[in-house]
């Protein structure tokens, strides 16, 4: 039973004493707190007492199921910790090691880390257990590091904080002290084909209009450390996913994405008058290749993201293309999804 709502009543086949069977209602159960009791009814219709009042909690948004490629997080501590016993389906998970710098395959999941998942065809999530607290730090070490969103909701980007030792900073002033960099990257699959997806940038949408601002539950993000300390994701939660911002103090972003018929690929441009951003793509998923990249270029240095501090008359960027080879030739088109949210402005020419 739940407060407010009618109680449910399930009654189940007869099965053998000492027997462990799993029950699962009919037509599932809303967010929040709800008490269960139980009593045994034998074949001869000889009933026993009600047991004691139990509780349990159901989480918001919990995903019920997984497909294509993507990262997870466990945002409670399961009663089983193997893989088979939490999906029902073909599923893969692989962890990524920071200080190896390499992916491992993982058949079973622990709360506080991320994962990469591959599933080819939709797989049903069956999870239950006992949350965790929200506000356990993330151990970081030097290098990249793929961290779990642990709160329920999703968190604001700019709740976020660092500690090392016994300082605690916000993400920009532990990027000043040299802590890491202040931004992340996080996976986001296609609609029409979860196989594909492409790098997001996660960061302030005040000063990098287009970037998305939250970090989502049960998900896993990318964020790069210069050395050992600890990442706070804080209690300033938001209920919705992905917001854009067109504009923030004259600033402006925008996504150009390159897809062929077979992969995709993302970079993010822009103007800021707070600061800049230039930054490079986090490690691809594991056991995948695209047969199409896309990058900003400085040099010899190849940027996901590149937010000029001021703009200049005629100021340009220089994007690489990269397409795998094909012996009957290879379709890419470009898009810029979000070109319409720029202010007016702003005149783009793209010249190939």
């Amino acid at each position: 039973s739940q407060e407010g709502a009618n109680p449910l009543l399930i009654e189940t086949q007869l099965v053998p004493s000492g027997d462990r069977m799993e029950i699962v209602p009919p037509t599932g159960l809303s967010a929040g707190s709800w008490r269960w009791r139980v009593k045994a009814i034998d074949q001869y219709g000889a009933e026993s007492e009600w047991s004691e009042w139990s509780e349990f909690f159901v989480q918001r948004d919990m995903p019920a199921q997984l497909h294509g490629i993507g990262t997870f997080a466990l945002n409670l501590q399961p009663q089983r910790s193997g893989i088979q016993d939490m999906f029902n389906g073909a599923i893969a998970f692989a962890y990524w090691n920071p200080t190896t710098k390499a992916y491992e395959e993982r058949s079973t999941l622990e709360p506080g880390k991320a994962y990469w998942y591959k599933a080819e065809s939709p797989v049903t999530v069956r999870l239950s257990g006992t949350p965790i607290d929200q506000s356990l730090p993330i151990p970081l070490v030097p290098g990249w590091n793929l961290i779990p969103s642990l709160a329920r909701l999703s968190v604001d980007f700019n709740s976020i904080q660092v500690k090392k030792g016994d300082t605690v900073k916000t993400l920009a002033e532990a990027r000043d002290a040299g802590w890491l960099e202040d931004y992340l990257w996080g996976w986001y699959p296609e609609t029409s084909d979860p196989l594909r997806g492409s790098y997001r940038l996660v960061y302030d949408s005040r000063i990098v209009p287009g970037v998305v601002d939250v970090l989502e539950p049960w998900r896993g993000y990318w964020i790069y450390a210069h050395t050992n300390c600890e990442l706070l994701l804080g209690q300033r939660s938001r209920a919705t996913g992905l917001r854009e911002v067109s504009s923030a103090l004259g600033g402006w972003g925008l996504r150009l994405v390159a897809r062929t018929s077979d992969g995709s690929a993302e970079v993010l441009l822009g103007v800021s008058h707070s600061r800049s951003v230039a930054v490079e793509h986090p490690p691809i998923p594991p056991g995948t290749s695209s047969s199409v990249r896309l990058s900003i270029t400085h040099g010899d240095v190849k940027l996901g993201a590149d937010i000029r501090r001021r703009s200049a008359l005629n100021e340009g960027w220089d994007i690489e293309l990269e397409v795998a080879p094909s012996e009957s030739g290879r379709e890419v088109i470009l898009t810029w999804p979000n070109i319409t949210m720029l202010p007016r402005s702003v005149n783009l020419m793209i010249i190939d």
